[in-house]
């Protein structure tokens, strides 16, 4: 850990905010005023990197209490040298320095850095390597179980509903559960889904999701609000959106009801655009409908290359026979 006692050097803490700058108004250090740009999904995330860096570079403070302006190139390299890897994966590393960047940079718009000691703060480089893929893809014989699983009555409806759109439609937990009724279009079968950086995207859903969304809007009436609700007394509630962690317990709940193993909410969206792949959809087709900025970031659910590598090891012969 870097000392908070340290010389001057690359592995000094950065100085804590004075009591009569930048302490005095919160909203601009770059730590929260970063934070305060991002979408609720995102800053979990860019909030537990920080304090991973603050950890390293100013054990001790709270992030909105560190001085990120005073970030010179001997922190950006004494940052890169503390998370490359055995300590982190690549991919983990990378989250961490983007991390730092954005919070120099915020300090640079703010007009807490010279342009020139902005960018030689900034200069982290990038981790080489990549990591193992996470999740996993579901099979077709695992994503009938779940929907087996989905009981009578208004809570299997409502169940059945969140898998037609989280595999169906591809989309992501947060945009399910915020999904509003009048996102949903039965004419056409097209949702409105409003993904990260509040970009709109329309998703048309195959026949059997939209039979789905139908069996749940039977139960829950057609009065707007939120599309997925909690349910209360076996009825459901439409005027409440589902909580942020209910799509994880209602997947554990169905995969073990299905005797499937474990998995995430956006297991259903990889296995989504891994289909779509699967099925001969162009890669920018693909990238559109999951609402992907950068068809780099679809081609890394592309489970094809896989699938090749391992017929073409299947095809090599091992001359080894076991000795009795």
């Amino acid at each position: 850990m870097l000392s908070k006692s340290a010389p001057a050097t690359a592995a000094s803490p950065l100085p804590e905010i004075s009591t009569d700058h930048q302490a005095s108004w919160p909203g601009q250090n770059p730590y929260n005023v970063h934070l305060a740009s991002l979408q609720p999904a995102s800053r979990r995330t860019f909030d537990h990197a920080v304090r991973t860096i603050a950890a390293l570079l100013a054990p001790g403070l709270e992030p909105r209490r560190v001085a990120w302006w005073a970030a010179t190139y001997a922190h950006a390299q004494a940052l890169r040298a503390a998370v490359a890897p055995p300590r982190y994966v690549p991919a983990t590393a990378n989250n961490i320095l983007s991390a730092y960047r954005s919070l120099v940079q915020q300090a640079r718009k703010l007009g807490h850095m010279s342009h020139e000691a902005a960018a030689l703060a900034a200069q982290t480089g990038h981790v080489p390597g990549s990591s193992p893929r996470k999740g996993r893809h579901l099979d077709h014989a695992e994503l009938r179980a779940l929907f087996d699983a989905c009981r009578r009555g208004a809570p299997g409806a409502r169940d059945a509903a969140a898998l037609a759109l989280l595999y169906g439609g591809g989309m992501r937990r947060e945009e399910v559960r915020l999904a509003l009724v009048s996102d949903y279009n039965r004419e056409t079968g097209v949702i409105a889904a409003r993904g990260k950086g509040n970009k709109a995207r329309s998703i048309p859903l195959p026949l059997g999701a939209q039979a789905a969304v139908e069996a749940w809007l039977n139960e829950r009436g057609h009065l707007p609000g939120p599309l997925l609700n909690p349910i209360v007394q076996q009825q459901p509630d439409p005027t409440r959106p589902l909580d942020k962690q209910a799509l994880w317990r209602d997947l554990k709940r169905l995969a073990q009801r299905a005797r499937i193993a474990p998995l995430a909410p956006h297991d259903l969206r990889r296995t989504y655009i891994g289909d779509l792949l699967d099925n001969g959809t162009d890669l920018a087709t693909a990238s559109r409908l999951a609402g992907h900025a950068n068809t780099q970031t679809t081609a890394r659910y592309d489970r094809r290359d896989d699938r090749a590598q391992v017929a073409a090891a299947s095809r090599l012969h091992v001359p080894f026979q076991a000795r009795g």
